[in-house]
């Protein structure tokens, strides 16, 4: 395959459901991964800090939500392709997620989530015997 396969540039989508917070919110970019024991899910979150990030499960809903603080007032714009806010998503969990043992780690704007799976979900084999 010689193409030359050009990277597409994507607008953040913001939020258009109404919110109790200030600023706007958009709909962070995230990727998932399937191994044997967990699915792992990574967002792109730039400019949120470990202590402005929320996670919380409730009825099987994973919800995410980062706050980025805004540029200091002694930066002028001179130039932006990209809107500063903050960011929220919702993620329903099914039942081989184990929801006692899900973590997070953040690092330089990204963020992992390891959502290990339920015992009874993870593939096992069977052994076979001679009698």
């Amino acid at each position: 395959m010689n193409e030359k396969q050009e990277l597409q540039v994507r607008e953040k989508k913001e939020l258009k459901e109404e919110s109790t917070h200030e600023g706007p919110h958009f709909t962070p970019d995230v990727d998932i991964f399937e191994t044997e024991t967990a699915l792992v899910l990574i967002a792109d979150i730039p400019g949120a800090t470990n202590d402005g990030i929320e996670l919380d499960v409730k009825d099987s809903v994973l919800t995410l939500r980062a706050k980025v603080n805004p540029m200091e007032t002694r930066w002028k714009t001179a130039y932006a392709e990209y809107d500063v806010g903050h960011y929220a998503r919702e993620f329903r969990l099914g039942h081989v997620i184990d929801q006692n043992r899900i973590s997070a780690q953040v690092r330089d704007g990204v963020l992992t989530l390891t959502l290990p799976k339920v015992e009874r979900a993870l593939p096992r084999k069977i052994s076979v015997t001679m009698e």
